[in-house]
């Protein structure tokens, strides 16, 4: 058995998790709901009438799920959505029930939060209270996504039974449970990856969150081995109208290799911006760059891709100024939810001190929960900020643009205004321009001051023929040596490092500095 066996605190922290990132999320439920047409439609179009069978489903899904008690009674009724087959119907969906196919959310870690607790007490009971409240979205967008595909499953089912060779309920059963597992995901450790099962608690930690769109890959690939080239095809297209090419699997990981690759051979890439080029061209390229939901204006696209699958690509980029970003994509969620706890218990505790003092207000509420690890709570603080105030700042308090109250109540409930995210697309491409230049621009210099340093002729013709070469590559970033610079760098090379240090440092300090290391330095004393 490669499965290692979950910790308890394992456990602990992937209930953290969960409730930090999908805790009462509007917007990741109706994320979640999308699942339906990027992977059940194109299973469903293997088999004769699937895809209809879907849309017809959701009809009756939606009125089960206004009366979760009567689920099995409202899809099997006479005349309805089985028609011919209701009782059969009824009593295989009572099968996938009790088997747990339909199970809305996986709550398995959350129950840790009970343990030590007695069942019963008003302790456990506010717990229970207060995790359900906090999944409900997540776990209703979930149950409507498993019914709907087990309502539409079964009747492709019936409607395919002698090609598909099924005969007795236990064979309906596996038909839909096999379909549940392909398209809503299997949350197992069993299917994890076996990296993610090998490496223990690290492994399953760097891995949560990413089950669901390794699987969906999984099953276009089987798609593909299988000859189902309608299902692959449809399951792509599907991932780029709700996604854009920029959200479709590996997408960004394949970007953050070609960017590491081609700089480290001397050239700028900036194959995002490539990408990103689209939008000059019209409805069609912007649709095809970002989806048909962004160019709605319904900001969904970067959630629903499955551009970014490889935790900590960008790490190896020449020009990342500070790969602190890319580590804490290797440390996963958990990662992230440690550095928001910490800037969340560092600002709670200015607030109380200013409270203390007499300094603090009712606003400073408001600003502490603008960062808190829970992201329902920072969503919701930073939607009231920007109702009360009518503007969006950064987490530095600069004013982005002015907000609505509509703006305001969507950002509350998760989503980010599309003018925003295409300011910041706009800004990630000209960021990643400069720090691509200012690397090359670094290192052209540093290489010039060394070779006159050196007075290494070679060496010296050797950096103007790579500047030449970067102007030539790069015409809209063209530079020319500073020899200002490099003789400001000479100097420095002459000085011994103690100077350097001392020079590195503030004035009130650099005569102390100056007498590090000295028999006679005795400022301790």
């Amino acid at each position: 058995d490669t499965t290692a066996p979950s910790s308890e605190i394992l456990s602990k922290i992937r209930m953290i998790n969960t409730l930090a990132y999908l805790g009462f999320s509007p917007a990741g439920a109706l994320v979640n709901m999308f699942g339906l047409y990027a992977g059940t439609l194109p299973y469903l179009t293997q088999y004769s009438g699937g895809a209809g069978n879907l849309a017809r489903a959701h009809r009756f899904a939606l009125d089960a799920f206004k009366n979760p008690d009567k689920f099995l009674e409202v899809v099997s009724k006479k005349g309805g959505y089985f028609k011919g087959n209701e009782d059969r119907a009824k009593a295989i969906l009572q099968r996938t029930i009790k088997e747990g196919v339909l199970e809305d959310l996986d709550l398995n870690d959350l129950k840790t939060l009970g343990k030590g607790l007695k069942v019963g007490s008003d302790l456990y009971n506010a717990k229970t209270v207060a995790v359900n409240a906090l999944m409900s979205p997540m776990k209703y967008s979930e149950g409507f996504n498993r019914k709907t595909t087990a309502i539409a499953t079964l009747k492709t089912a019936f409607e395919n039974a002698d090609k598909l060779g099924l005969k007795t309920d236990a064979d309906f059963v596996k038909f839909v449970k096999d379909a549940m597992d392909a398209t809503q995901g299997n949350y197992s450790k069993e299917n994890r990856p076996v990296w993610a099962r090998k490496w223990g608690n690290i492994g399953e930690l760097v891995y949560q969150f990413k089950t669901y769109p390794i699987t969906q890959v999984q099953t276009m690939i089987s798609y593909i081995k299988k000859g189902e080239i309608k299902a692959a095809s449809t399951m792509f297209l599907m991932w780029t109208a709700l996604a854009g090419a920029g959200g479709i699997p590996f997408m960004e990981d394949a970007e953050d290799f070609i960017d590491s690759v081609g700089q480290g051979l001397g050239f700028n890439p900036q194959s995002k911006e490539f990408i990103n080029q689209l939008d000059s061209m019209g409805a069609g390229g912007q649709i095809l760059n970002r989806g048909l939901l962004d160019y709605a204006g319904i900001p969904l696209g970067p959630r629903l891709g499955m551009q970014d699958l490889i935790p900590g690509s960008g790490l190896f980029k020449a020009s990342n100024p500070d790969r602190t970003k890319s580590i804490m994509e290797v440390a996963g969620p958990t990662g992230s939810t440690v550095k928001n706890t910490f800037d969340f218990v560092a600002k709670a505790g200015s607030s109380i001190k200013k409270a203390v003092i007499g300094e603090g207000d009712a606003y400073d509420i408001v600003e502490t929960f603008k960062v808190s690890p829970l992201n329902t709570l920072k969503n919701i603080f930073k939607g009231i900020d920007s109702g009360v105030t009518g503007k969006f700042t950064d987490t530095k308090g600069t004013k982005i643009k002015d907000a609505t109250d509509l703006e305001a109540f969507a950002k509350a409930l998760g989503f980010q205004p599309q003018e925003i995210n295409v300011m910041y697309r706009e800004m990630q491409d000209i960021r990643s321009n400069d720090e691509a230049l200012k690397y090359f621009k670094g290192k052209i210099t540093n290489e010039m001051a060394r070779a006159i340093s050196q007075k290494d002729k070679e060496a010296q013709d050797n950096a103007k023929d790579a500047l030449k070469l970067w102007n030539e590559r790069n015409p809209s970033l063209k530079f020319g040596i500073d020899y200002s610079t490099i003789s400001k760098k000479l100097k420095g090379m002459n000085q011994n490092s103690k100077e350097k240090f001392a020079k590195s440092v503030d004035k009130s300090l650099r005569q102390r500095a100056r007498k590090v290391g000295d028999e006679d330095d005795d400022w301790f004393i």
